[in-house]
Parts: C-alpha cells; structure tokens; sequence
C-alpha cells in the first residue's frame, strides 16, 4: 500500500459541531452575553471559514511545492513514474504533487532514471526530478550504466549522477578503463570517479598509466595515479608532468616545471600557474 501523504497545513474533509441540534430552554446572563459577543465577531470570522472550508475540499495528497515530512514507518511513495520504498524516521522532500523528490531508501530496490535503471543501496539517499526520474543515488551493486556516449562499469557501493535526460554525469569506475575525450582516448584508473560533459567526454578522471596527452598546442606526458582534467573540446587543461618540462607563462616567460607539478594551461596552451 502506498503512504499516505499528510501536510500540516490541510484540515479533514468533515467536521462535527458539538451540540448541534440541541434544544435550549434556558440562556444564563453570561451566556447571553457571550452568545451577543459572537455576533458580533461573525462578520470578522466568515473570510477565515470560507478559507477553511476552500483548504478541506482541497485533495488530501496535494502540498506545497518542495513541502517535507517525516516518514513514521516504513512505506512505498510514488516518484510520478513509480514507487519507491522509504524508511521509517527520514525526511521525505515531496513536490506540490506529492511525488518524492528526495528520500532514504527503506530496502534496496530498482530505481528509474530517464535512460533505465539500476539497484540503488538500502539506508542511502536519493534524489529525483519533478519527472520522477533520479539524479542521484548510491549502487548496490556493479553496474554498466550508459553517459550519452558510451557504456561503463561502475562500481558497487558508490555514488552516481545523473542529468535530466538520464545520461550519467559521476561514477566511480570499476576497474581500469579507456575512455575517450573528443580529441583523445585516456586510460583511467578503477576505483575512482570520472566526471563526464554533456556529450558524454570526459571532464575529469584519474590516470591508469603514464601517458601523453595533448592540450591543444602540444603533448606531453603525465603521471599515473594523478588527476587530468578536460576542456570541452577534449584537450587536457591541467595535470601533474611525469617528466621536467621547459613551458611558457601566460606571461610569456619561459620557466622550468620540475616532474610532479600540477600545471594549468589557458586556452592559449600557457601555463597559468
């Protein structure tokens, strides 16, 4: 059964009036008194009924956009798409159609994204769009996921991201893999996360080996076990030299790296740093 959605800001459809229908004989002076002060007050309070009444004829699952509550046991809450199964004592972020927006998963299970779907970890967090489809979430186990270009593997018990169209955006990779920029092919170590462009290159990931990479100008090699990262064209903009370079500033004076120094090029191929 899925949970049902409460805001504190909505009353029950009905209402009882105590005493209603009650035949009185006998009205004290005090209580007439008060009988004439109500009265009085009626004109101020008919806005506040009408409002009150409008709020109970309202659908019992429609809240504020982005309202939150807290999950008082264990149940399954509708994502727009599908459901998903929450955890008792999690705040649970709803849209202003009562579809979950983020959640702690109560067991793992399959959640969609827009190209799929994968099993996501019980107990971790996960975070969807309006669309019912998910941005963010942590694997349960190994899986090949596709980034908008091409399929990789992508390690159980880590954090993935996604864009609105369902392409992943950060995974940790499972093993050593070769991806590709749009001006090269790289080799990237397992076990650490790759960040991907729109069009599924590569804007960031940790070197497998040594290699030599282009940034446009010219190539050089870079360190193993060390972070390169990519311009939109494909072009590494920043990486730590396997080998003493001789490279130009962006002030135009020639200057010795030593091996080991992270350098950082302008579009232009100087160093900035």
């Amino acid at each position: 059964m899925p949970a049902k959605l409460f805001c504190a800001n909505f009353l029950p459809a009905k209402s009882s009036i105590a005493g209603a229908g009650r035949e009185i004989t006998a009205v004290p002076a005090r209580a007439a008194a008060e009988a004439v002060r109500g009265i009085r007050l009626l004109p101020l309070m008919l806005p506040l009924i009408a409002l009150l009444f409008a709020a109970a004829a309202l659908p019992s699952a429609v809240c504020a956009a982005n309202s939150q509550y807290r999950m008082v046991k264990d149940g399954s809450v509708p994502t727009g798409k599908n459901y998903v199964a929450l955890k008792a004592g999690t705040l649970v972020v709803v849209n202003e159609k009562g579809h979950v927006l983020e959640g702690t998963l109560s067991k793992s299970q399959f959640v969609s994204f827009a190209r799929g779907s994968a099993r996501f970890k019980e107990g971790t967090k996960i975070v969807l769009n309006d669309s019912g489809h998910l941005l963010y979430g942590t694997l349960l186990a190994n899986e090949t996921i596709f980034n908008g270009r091409n399929f990789f593997r992508y390690k159980a018990v880590t954090e993935v991201f996604f864009d609105k169209d369902g392409n992943l955006r950060q995974g940790t990779l499972l093993g050593d893999q070769v991806v590709g920029t749009n001006a090269q092919r790289c080799f990237f170590r397992g076990g650490y996360p790759v960040e991907f462009k729109h069009a599924g290159f590569i804007a960031r990931g940790t070197l497998a080996a040594d290699q030599e990479l282009t940034n446009g100008h010219f190539s050089l090699f870079y360190k193993k076990e060390t972070e390169a990262f990519f311009d939109s064209d494909g072009n590494i903009t920043s990486g730590v030299l396997l080998y003493p370079e001789r490279l130009y500033t962006a002030g135009g004076a020639a200057k010795v790296f030593p091996a080991g120094t992270r350098v950082i090029y302008d579009r232009r191929g100087f160093v900035k740093n």
